[in-house]
This record gives C-alpha cells, sequence and structure tokens, in this order.
C-alpha cells in the first residue's frame, strides 16, 4: 500500500474523488452540449414565429429542424438521437413546452433586471379573446433602457394574464399588478398607465386607472393616443352623408371580396376598424380605383347608381384627401420611441393645417370640386346637387338663399362641416394628452420663451407634488433654477431637440432634471406594443 501510494505521489496522479468528479464534470458538460442544440432549435422556433408541431410530432417543424443539425454535423446531437436512452432524449412535447417556459423566464428576467435599475416604468395593457373564448390581459411595459451606450426608449411585451371571464374593474386591476408581481418587478418605480379609453379601465372613479392609482400615486393614466386618433375619426360617422358613404364603400369591398371570382377581377383592401392605419389605406385604395370599380359594377343595379351619385362622389374625394393626411400620423403613433411631446406636435399642426383649410375653403374646396368634375365626366355625369326645402329630415338643412350652384352646396353642407367636426374632435380627444404634456414638459426650453423663471419654478414645484417619491423638492428647484438661467442665455435656435436629445444635455449636471426628463419619456404613448401581441396569439 506504501510503494502504491509512492507510485501515485510521484507520478502525480490525481485521487479517486476528483477523477470521479472530472468525470462527473465531463458527463454534465456533454449533456448540457446535447440540450443546448435543443434550446436552440425551440429559440429558432420562436424567433421565426414557427410552430413546433404538425399533425404528428414527426410531422413538425422541431422534428425536422433536429434533423437538419444532425445532417449539417452535428455530433454530439447525433449521438445522443441514435444510441439515448429512450426515455432522455428531451424531444418529447412536454419538454419542449418547459424549455420554451424557462426561455421565457430568462427573457423576463432580464427585462425586469434592466426595469429595476431605471428610473421608472409604465405599465401597459389591453385585452382580447383567444381562440376558446377566454379572455386574455396582455401587458407590456415602456421603459429607458440605460444598458445600451446611449439611454433608449424601449416598450417589451412581457406576457399574458388569463382574466377567467371576470371583466371587472377590481379583477383587471388585481391581475396587472399580481402579474408584475410575480415577474419581480419593484412596484414603486411605476409612473404611468396606459390603457384604451373604455370606461373599465378609464372610468374616473372605479376604473382600472383609477384602482392603480391609489396604491401607486405616481402613476399617471394616459390615453392610447391611437385609440384618441381613431375615436377623433368614428366621431365623424355623426354626419349622415360621411356614413352613408362609408357604409358604401364597405358594402362595395364586400361584394368584391365575398365572391372569388368578383376578387379576381379586382382586389379591395378591406376597411378594418381595429387596425389603425388599414382603414386609412383602405379608403385611399378605394379612391385610387374608383373608376375601374364603376366600370366592373356596371351590371349590377343596385350599387352602380349609388356610386355614381354626385353626394358620393364628393363625400368620397374629401374623406380620401383627410385619410391621406391622417395616415402618416396614425402609423407614426405606433412607433415604441415616440414620445407624448412629439403626439401633441403632430396633432397641433394636423389641427392647425384643418382650420387653414377651413378658414381657405373656397381654394381648397374648389380643388376637391374638380376632381370630382373629371371624375363625372369619364361617365358622362353632371354633379348636382338635391332640391333644398325649409325642413330637411334625413340630410344636411341648407337653407342659405344665397347658394344656387352645386359647388357651393357641398362646399357647405359637407367640406365645412367635416372639418369642424374633426377639429372639434381632435381637439376634444387629445385633451388629455396636453395637460399631461404641459404639466411635465415645461423642462423642455421651447416652452421658456413664454414662461418667467418665477412661472417656470413654480411650475416645478407642482411637478413636486406628484412625484414626491422620485426627488427631493429642493434639489429639484435649485437646479431647475441654473437649467433655466443656462438655457435663456442660449440661443432661442437650439430649443428645437427632441427630448431624447435634451437628456444628453442634462445627464452629467442635472442628476434631478434627468429623472424628470425620464420620467416624461417613461410615459405612455400608445398600447401598440400590446395589440401586435394578438396578431400571435391564438391560445
Amino acid at each position: 500500500m506504501a510503494m502504491e501510494f509512492l507510485k501515485r505521489v510521484q507520478l502525480d496522479e490525481p485521487e479517486v474523488d476528483k477523477r470521479l468528479n472530472s468525470i462527473s464534470q465531463n458527463l454534465i458538460q456533454e449533456n448540457r452540449s446535447k440540450i443546448i442544440s435543443i434550446i436552440k432549435t425551440i429559440i429558432f422556433c420562436g424567433t421565426t414565429g414557427c410552430p413546433l408541431r404538425g399533425k404528428t410530432e414527426e410531422k413538425g417543424i422541431f422534428f425536422k429542424l433536429i434533423h437538419f443539425r444532425i445532417d449539417t454535423g452535428d455530433e454530439i446531437l447525433r449521438k445522443h438521437i441514435v444510441s439515448g436512452n429512450k426515455n432522455g432524449k428531451y424531444l418529447s412535447p412536454t419538454i419542449q413546452n418547459e424549455l420554451i417556459n424557462e426561455c421565457g423566464q430568462v427573457i423576463a428576467k432580464g427585462i425586469v433586471s434592466e426595469i429595476n435599475s431605471s428610473v421608472g416604468f409604465t405599465v401597459l395593457a389591453d385585452e382580447t379573446a383567444d381562440i376558446n373564448g377566454h379572455e386574455q390581459l396582455s401587458v407590456a411595459v415602456r421603459f429607458i433602457s440605460e444598458s445600451e451606450a446611449r439611454s433608449c426608449i424601449r416598450e417589451e411585451f412581457l406576457g399574458f394574464s388569463d382574466l377567467h371571464a371576470d371583466l371587472t374593474a377590481e379583477s383587471i386591476s388585481k391581475s396587472i399588478l399580481n402579474f408584475l408581481q410575480y415577474l419581480g418587478i419593484n412596484m414603486e418605480l411605476l409612473v404611468g398607465q396606459g390603457y384604451d379609453g373604455c370606461s373599465t379601465m378609464a372610468g374616473k372613479v372605479n376604473g382600472v386607472k383609477s384602482i392603480i392609482l391609489k396604491r401607486y400615486t405616481s402613476a399617471i393614466f394616459v390615453h392610447c393616443a391611437s385609440h384618441c386618433l381613431n375615436l377623433a375619426i368614428n366621431d365623424l360617422s355623426r354626419l349622415p352623408t360621411i356614413r352613408n358613404t362609408v357604409d358604401m364603400i364597405k358594402s362595395t369591398i364586400k361584394y368584391f371580396q365575398y365572391s372569388v371570382i368578383r376578387s379576381g377581377v379586382l382586389k379591395l383592401k378591406s376597411l378594418c376598424e381595429t387596425r389603425w392605419t388599414e382603414k386609412y389605406k383602405s379608403v385611399s385604395h378605394f379612391y385610387n380605383n374608383f373608376i375601374d370599380i364603376v366600370k366592373t359594377l356596371e351590371d349590377f343595379t343596385c350599387i352602380h347608381p349609388a356610386l355614381l351619385n354626385s353626394s358620393f362622389i364628393i363625400n368620397l374625394i374629401v374623406i380620401s384627401k383627410y385619410s391621406a393626411v391622417i395616415e402618416p400620423i396614425a402609423q407614426m403613433f405606433q412607433a415604441p420611441r415616440i414620445d407624448l411631446s412629439e403626439v401633441w406636435k403632430h396633432i397641433e399642426l394636423l389641427i392647425l393645417n384643418l382650420k387653414q383649410h377651413k378658414e381657405n375653403s373656397e381654394s381648397e374646396f374648389s380643388i376637391i370640386w374638380h376632381e370630382g368634375l373629371e371624375i363625372a365626366a369619364k361617365f358622362n355625369l353632371e354633379l348636382s346637387f338635391p332640391r333644398i326645402v325649409n325642413r330637411q329630415l334625413y340630410r344636411s338643412n341648407i337653407s342659405d338663399p344665397n347658394i344656387d350652384n352645386a359647388e357651393d352646396y357641398y362646399r357647405t353642407s359637407v367640406f365645412m362641416p367635416y372639418l369642424d367636426d374633426l377639429i372639434t374632435s381632435l381637439e376634444d380627444r387629445f385633451s388629455g394628452h396636453n395637460k399631461v404634456v404641459l404639466k411635465l414638459a415645461t423642462i423642455h426650453p421651447m416652452y421658456f420663451k413664454e414662461l418667467t423663471k418665477q412661472d417656470f419654478l413654480q411650475k416645478l414645484s407642482n411637478i413636486v407634488e406628484h412625484y414626491s417619491t422620485q426627488f427631493h423638492t429642493r434639489s429639484l428647484l435649485d437646479e431647475g433654477s441654473i437649467w433655466f438661467d443656462i438655457w435663456k442665455a442660449r440661443d432661442p435656435k437650439t430649443y428645437h431637440i427632441t427630448f431624447m436629445e435634451l437628456l444628453s444635455e442634462s445627464s452629467d449636471f442635472f442628476p434631478t432634471i434627468t429623472i424628470c426628463i425620464k420620467i416624461f419619456l417613461r410615459l405612455p404613448v400608445t398600447t401598440s406594443s400590446v395589440k401586435r401581441s394578438f396578431l400571435l396569439y391564438v391560445g
């Protein structure tokens, strides 16, 4: 024994327990190599939106990718599949689901870590029904990521929460808070809420936003800007002539789409009420193809005469003209990195543009009228206006004795009311956004032109009242005083910068001002991030 011990010492051979441990480590590394190939395959399916399983396991994309990896030289995976234990191949649907859940937890853990290390976050939520009819709540967050080379706004989807058919405000708010707490998010960092404007979510007394605001007083509610814009457009249906035109557009589109033969002749885009930008694209597409639509429908007596009605032609041109103006704004609102100041800036410009069109109604409508004349000429029509009587019940009541031609009639009965209603609806629907912007956005130097230093410090005091847990009053007022003086001394031309650019100006010497800017940037703009999750969810 002594000689054997001496021999091992001289040859520097490892002890038995170390040799066993080395074998165990090698086995662990080998098993990890096997499972890594399987996990990478699952991740590939997830990131490309491919279903793992088909009608049978063998016909699914997952198994085909596994065999593809083997064919391309993955020897470790080949040995595992060929010679591994049948009950330990980690390829069953149960294991696939477990690995998917683990991947989700790893992703969520990374997002939660970034949220908890930031100044604050906003919760975004919306509900939908899955394929089984069960109500699911989609939850996302908006925050500023500090992990990259420069700060950037991020909106991240966190997951779905089953509402169990209980759609009361109390149940939904509880589901949101429990879901966020389950993930490990620090709820004291909650600075905003973003939902649609239904009474359950946005009710002032017992809505979800009010219930959460009672617990977390910094969580300002902001109505989804995309919903607001959509509602402003829907408000135009109060005008009977506009409502009838939209209904006729829908009927015509359905007539083509519900027949394979007719849809083969002419393809029209659906006028979708839920996909915000598709509505405007559909109207523009209908107008651009109007001549072909009418020619195709010449033998269809129910729709064809209605499309060649003078009122329909003028209404269609008006709706199409302003759909083209609103579409890029609706598209812009869906960008994750847009902030509330940009939203209000675009809405202000849109309202200003509409008011200018209203002031110059004769010249603006003249363009529309000549477009209508060109369309009418192609069908040998003359644009006319209906008989005017003292008491109108089913159309615009225009009793002005000075109106004696069709152009003035449609300008007065269609164009002007359309602009009036659109301007009023936009101002009304976005009034809440304006209040939020004015509360926090006064930190931006573009608002300094109309403010004295005393007014500015008073507005900072109002901010402190709402976000007292985020910073000290004295720090904000002291920094604000210097901040105001520095920007007042600069050329006003330098004021025209975004809030993200302003963040780089403040980050080095104004930590409390920086917190205010970050809180503003974190406030929700739209719920587009949660809406996108519905497109991939089946249930």
